[in-house]
């Protein structure tokens, strides 16, 4: 390995280094005219999204690299190389059989660590979903199904990067639907605010109860397994409760019924502006 190659791998993995506290604050659009459903799934260093189509039922997309996804081809050095240069990215589909967020990890081949509920314009969300299928159609003799991961596949044209993975493409998607995106979300850490976050106040935070499952993220600390670099899926685990000893709340994995949900931090010393 050259001198130079070696330099800049080192600094990409300082510039990983310095993210890794960082969160991406994303700021809903106000009131929706016709409000739809949309859920970001966080599961740990990766992220998709959940939208509800007209006729009520949820599809999930997400975007990563294809032969970590689609072929199966994980480990330590594969996801380096994927990360430090241009790699072929895949786009996954699933129609959801409920719209019953209790119910998602079910149809879900990732871990699901937190639900996030948030509102978007319907027509906004019917614009996505008619860009992911045209996607799907152009691209039709790539597909392949992951039973693993229970999504469908298809080459997407971007190539997934360390700047382009699952993060900025759910980053991207959300600013699709109308929200604003500030800081990196290259990690995979999100922190959702309401309008008025645009103002100096910065408003309460939901912290995850201590009980939370190993391997939740609270708001002031990390506390989690073993798990892939970012962008990458994490493997799929039975969910357990969140609920506390004895109690009688129903609780699968946590849902934020809020509109001002931490799970990250914003950059020290990094602007929030929009990204």
């Amino acid at each position: 390995m050259s001198v130079r190659t070696t330099l800049c791998l080192l600094l990409c993995l300082a510039t990983v280094a310095l993210l890794a506290g960082c969160a991406a604050t994303v700021v809903a659009p106000g009131a929706p005219v016709q409000p739809r459903p949309v859920y970001l799934l966080d599961h740990g260093r990766h992220t998709s999204l959940v939208l509800v189509d007209a006729s009520g039922r949820p599809v999930r997309i997400a975007y990563g690299e294809w032969r970590w996804y689609v072929e199966g081809e994980t480990g330590a050095v594969r996801a380096f190389g994927a990360l430090f240069r241009p790699t072929p990215a895949a786009l996954g589909r699933h129609m959801l059989r409920r719209h019953d967020t209790a119910r998602f990890q079910d149809e879900v081949g990732s871990r699901i660590r937190v639900i996030v509920p948030l509102q978007a314009e319907a027509a906004a969300v019917d614009r996505l979903l008619q860009d992911i299928d045209r996607l799907f159609e152009a691209r039709a003799d790539t597909r392949r199904y992951s039973a693993a991961l229970e999504l469908e596949f298809v080459v997407h044209p971007e190539p997934y990067t360390l700047g382009n993975n699952s993060n900025h493409k759910v980053a991207e998607w959300l600013r699709e639907l109308g929200f604003e995106v500030r800081g990196s979300p290259m990690l995979g850490r999100w922190r959702v605010r309401e309008p008025q976050a645009h103002s100096d106040r910065t408003g309460s935070e939901i912290r995850l109860p201590p009980s939370a499952p190993h391997g939740m993220r609270h708001a002031n600390r990390t506390e989690a397994p073993a798990r892939p670099p970012a962008g990458m899926p994490l493997p799929h685990r039975t969910p357990q409760s969140s609920a506390r000893p004895g109690s009688t709340a129903a609780a699968r994995w946590p849902i934020m019924r809020t509109g001002i949900v931490a799970t990250g931090r914003p950059c020290a010393g990094f602007p929030l502006s929009s990204s």
